[in-house]
């Protein structure tokens, strides 16, 4: 083996070496591929039937809550749109956020569960770049995104000490107790 060929062995070798660890297990070839389409369909049907039952006036607490797990999955805390996936702004998804108290304190208040002209808007413009980006995610990213969001959901309602948006379940409780 001549000198210069064993020197690039050697660099090479030291290369392979200077790699960083592997933090966990490797993912599996699912983990790798984009989302099956059906499962992107159904997540995409989901968040479009939530916004459509709004606009149409027939909106609800669950309903406000998938699209709030739509615009956080989407955007906040280091998800999807802080992978570099999705179109929006940070201003966009601070109108969705905005918006969507808006109509929790308008339901609190004894409104119905409708939007406003311009949260319909901002929710659509939401609900599209969702489904861009369901279309060009990995499971892997997918699942860890999903998973950050579960967390701070979880944090939301530990922190609070109770349920998301809980003053309609208490209003539906009496109603139902006859107080």
């Amino acid at each position: 083996m001549s000198f210069g060929k064993a020197l690039v062995s050697a660099m090479v070798t030291k290369a392979r070496n200077l790699k960083k660890p592997r933090r966990g297990p490797a993912l599996s070839k699912q983990m790798l591929l984009p989302l099956p389409l059906p499962l992107v369909k159904d997540l995409s049907l989901v968040s479009h039937l939530a916004l459509a039952s709004f606009q149409s006036g027939h909106g609800s607490q669950h309903l406000l809550y998938q699209l709030i797990r739509t615009t956080y999955l989407s955007a906040r805390s280091n998800l999807k749109w802080n992978e570099g996936l999705g179109a929006g702004t940070y201003q966009l998804y601070c109108d969705a956020e905005r918006e969507m108290e808006a109509i929790a304190a308008g339901r609190a208040s004894g409104g119905p569960w409708t939007l406003s002209e311009n949260a319909s808007s901002v929710l659509e413009k939401i609900v599209c770049i969702y489904d861009v980006q369901l279309s060009g995610i990995s499971g892997g990213l997918f699942t860890r995104c999903h998973a950050k969001l579960e967390q701070l959901l979880g944090m939301l309602v530990v922190r609070s000490g109770k349920a998301l948006l809980q003053c309609d379940q208490t209003r539906s409780a009496d109603k139902t107790h006859g107080d």
